[in-house]
């Protein structure tokens, strides 16, 4: 969720904070004295109704908090921010609803250093959704939606056909390029016998809302594959700049048996117009994240048997795997500081 410079500036991670009911959102802010002495925590914001299910945030250079939210009670996809021109005694400004009525799935969220929003997230209809983006212009406001995807679900002859996507993930490059991250599942299924005669898995690529091109795919467990972009909420997409030129850089869970369990961490990287992707872990690789720094070195961090952490500085190989101590479960998180120096937080 977080975007490279807001990453350099080691601000938390935070592109999957789930947080039930009502979303509190809180804020560290420096002492008065040139030496910031004494930092404190903000007393929770409280923001949307009973019925939150989950939440994203971007961080905008200048401090500026952006809130992307699903309020399963209205139900909406909900957007706030604390500028201080539109604060209210809570800090933080009247929300917006930027989708509402149906099944909704809150995806991403993405800020450039002036100000440009981009909100990704889902609609379902009936056994398939569709990926929807917005995007916010501080001199027009609110644009209309643009639907990215055109989901179907389609019986004819006892055979359900149905195209369906998720897990999408946004950032901005210093350019001002948006770079859009997300999965397509194809299946096939006979009602009748409740097999699969057909299931592929794709991963795709957006620059600028573009038309979306395959960065991998492969044939899903319920037929024969054994190699399968995970049709899970695991996918993240960081960028760097080599010299004029954005190089995105995106991690994802990679299914690697029949079974639909078993994955590895795979990384890939854009540059020359083509990506180079390779395998980041082993296999039992639950979850994970990226970081990348300034100068394109990209930092990994997954879970197996314990967490792991890995290097690939940019125009080298990936690193060998180090044990981060302490951090042992859940969903461990990545920043990288302006002196790449990782930061890793998770379950110990």
């Amino acid at each position: 969720a977080l975007g490279q410079a807001e990453r350099a500036q080691a601000q938390p991670p935070a592109h999957e904070i789930r947080i039930p009911k009502r979303m509190a959102v809180t804020d560290r802010i420096p002492n008065l004295d040139a030496f910031n002495t004494f930092p404190r925590w903000l007393a929770p914001t409280k923001l949307g109704g009973m019925g939150l299910a989950a939440t994203d945030m971007a961080v905008q250079q200048d401090g500026t908090v952006h809130i992307l939210y699903q309020d399963s009670g209205t139900p909406s996809i909900s957007y706030g921010n604390n500028k201080p021109e539109n604060r209210t005694k809570t800090g933080f400004g009247i929300t917006t609803d930027l989708k509402t009525g149906g099944t909704l799935f809150p995806g991403d969220i993405a800020c450039t250093v002036d100000g440009k929003v981009t909100a990704a997230y889902l609609a379902r209809s009936g056994s398939y959704k569709n990926l929807f983006v917005r995007q916010y212009n501080p001199a027009s406001g609110w644009a209309a939606e643009v639907q990215m995807t055109t989901g179907s679900a389609v019986n004819s002859g006892g055979v359900l056909t149905v195209t369906t996507f998720d897990a999408p993930a946004l950032s901005y490059d210093q350019n001002g390029g948006l770079h859009l991250l997300y999965h397509e599942l194809y299946y096939e299924y006979n009602t009748s016998s409740g097999t699969y005669s057909a299931e592929t898995l794709y991963l795709k690529y957006s620059l600028d809302l573009a038309a979306a091109t395959t960065v991998t795919s492969g044939s899903g467990p319920n037929v024969s594959g054994t190699d399968w972009p995970a049709f899970t909420g695991s996918t993240v997409i960081q960028t760097h700049m080599d010299g004029s030129t954005a190089v995105p850089h995106i991690r994802w869970l990679q299914g690697t048996d029949a079974t639909g369990i078993v994955y590895k961490t795979k990384y890939g990287y854009k540059s020359s117009g083509s990506w180079t992707l390779s395998d980041a872990s082993g296999t039992n690789s639950a979850s994970g994240d990226l970081a990348v720094d300034e100068g394109g070195d990209a930092h990994i961090v997954y879970t197996t048997d314990a967490t792991y952490y890995k290097k690939k500085v940019w125009g080298g190989s990936l690193g060998s795997a180090e044990t981060v101590p302490g951090i042992n479960g859940g969903s461990p998180q990545i920043a990288v500081g302006a002196r790449k120096r990782p930061a890793v937080v998770g379950l110990s």
